[in-house]
């Protein structure tokens, strides 16, 4: 699961981040890799590292996946349909009350929900995480 935390023992965290990947055949921006990196956090004091990317088949495709990678593992969003010119808002959690860490995906469209979609992951042992 992932972790950060200024004590290097995955303290709790929120962090969200609005996203848009072009379309082939945009005109303004084309498409040009199949994966990167959206955001990356380092811990100053553990060099630990939390990233969250992307990855998908063919530039053309509107699905893939997003993921967030750490020291302790990988959380995944499969076939999330996001690669379609329209703004998502990516957002992780982590909340060490109840050992989770949450990795979501939203659109909303004239303040309507259009999409929603998320991953959960549990440690096993509350108040601590792994």
């Amino acid at each position: 699961m992932p972790e950060i935390g200024g004590t290097g023992v995955g303290g709790p965290f929120s962090f969200e981040i609005r996203v848009r990947f072009p379309l082939v055949g945009n005109g303004v921006l084309e498409p040009t890799v199949l994966s990167g990196a959206i955001a990356t956090f380092t811990d100053v004091n553990t060099n630990n590292v939390l990233s969250l990317q992307y990855e998908k088949a063919t530039l053309s495709t509107q699905t893939g996946t997003i993921f967030v990678t750490s020291s302790n593992g990988r959380v995944d969003l499969v076939n999330a349909p996001i690669f379609d010119e329209n703004p998502y808002n990516i957002a992780m959690i982590r909340e060490t009350v109840t050992g989770s860490f949450t990795l979501s995906i939203i659109r909303f469209e004239s303040d309507e929900l259009m999409y929603a979609t998320s991953s959960i992951v549990f440690s096993g042992s509350a108040g601590f995480p792994p």
